[in-house]
């Protein structure tokens, strides 16, 4: 019997969440193959996760953080509690396209794969909808150029002796930022086999905003950026994120001294123009990968300051 471990790192998940675990355990299997859900409560509040554990006793088990240890401490802890011989992982707010999302991994691990990703999409027609959608398919072009570190874990599977050999996550990245790309450079050291799996799609909830994209920016270039570029200086330096670093002579260190005075107006400015039906979607996409630059920017500024 071939064992699948499902992980699903969560911290105060959407209300459907819900309805979105009971989808993973409604995943049609083949013959020959189990899998077992673990969800990861990294500090939630208020989430009533014990609901899932009554109406799935057995197929389901809840790992609950007192208090917060990032998504790859989370991961790690759904991780080293199962035994199954892959680990599937996926972000709380996605969910599967239709019943048979499993299989279509479990096709290509049993064609020998020791690594398999699956498409993302998003639900919504809206702005961020598309963005998220665009934001996907630009990586999954990448990735089938040979861009071996392009996609996420936000919808893949991996063969579990392979994280066991590079140590799962590593934990140091308790903020949000580069904890998936940091995994998947050390896994790609081992030369695995890595499949792309196009009947395998996962769809993402359209919840996103300008204000959180820009906080997520600033936490992944102040807290995490550093250790990133410390443990994988040759390959950060060829990112988007090198050219907005300070550390790395960014043209924005020019203009730094008047960031804070400009830099809520501009975040004003662009929720209004994201909900505007009179710009077009080129330069609404435009401005928030403007924005979210220099809010990276800002915060390798203050990288190595706790708060």
């Amino acid at each position: 019997m071939h064992g699948l471990d499902i992980v699903i790192p969560a911290k105060d998940p959407r209300p459907d969440f819900l309805e979105t675990a009971d989808l993973w355990l409604a995943q049609v299997l083949p013959e020959g193959w189990s899998s077992h859900l673990f969800i990861v409560d990294d500090g939630s509040n208020g989430f009533d996760f014990d609901v899932l554990v009554r109406r799935h006793a057995g197929r389901l088990t809840l790992i609950s953080h007192a208090h917060s240890r990032g998504r790859a401490g989370a991961c790690n802890a759904g991780v080293w509690a199962g035994t199954g011989e892959y680990v599937a992982f996926f972000d709380a707010d996605c969910f599967p396209a239709h019943a048979d999302v499993l299989v279509s991994f479990i096709n290509s691990l049993q064609s020998g794969a020791d690594i398999v990703y699956g498409p993302l999409t998003s639900q919504g027609e809206g702005f961020w909808g598309r963005y998220f959608r665009a934001v996907c398919q630009r990586r999954e072009r990448s990735f089938a150029q040979g861009d071996a570190f392009a996609l996420t874990t936000a919808c893949c599977v991996v063969r579990r002796e392979l994280l066991q050999q590079v140590g799962g996550f590593d934990e140091r990245y308790r903020r949000y930022g580069f904890e998936d790309r940091d995994l998947i450079i050390r896994l790609m050291a081992l030369e695995p086999m890595v499949a792309f799996s196009d009947g395998s799609l996962v769809v993402h909830g359209d919840d996103l905003r300008l204000e959180d994209i820009c906080r997520k920016q600033q936490d992944a270039g102040r807290f995490t950026s550093g250790l990133f570029q410390e443990r994988h200086p040759d390959y950060y330096r060829q990112t988007a994120f090198a050219r907005v670093d300070s550390r790395q002579g960014s043209f924005l260190n020019w203009i730094a001294w008047i960031l804070p005075l400009v830099l809520p107006g501009l975040l004003r400015l662009g929720q209004l123009a994201i909900a505007s039906d009179l710009l077009p979607y080129p330069l609404k996409a435009l401005l928030v990968k403007l924005l979210s630059g220099v809010f990276y920017f800002k915060g390798t500024r203050q990288s190595g300051v706790e708060s």
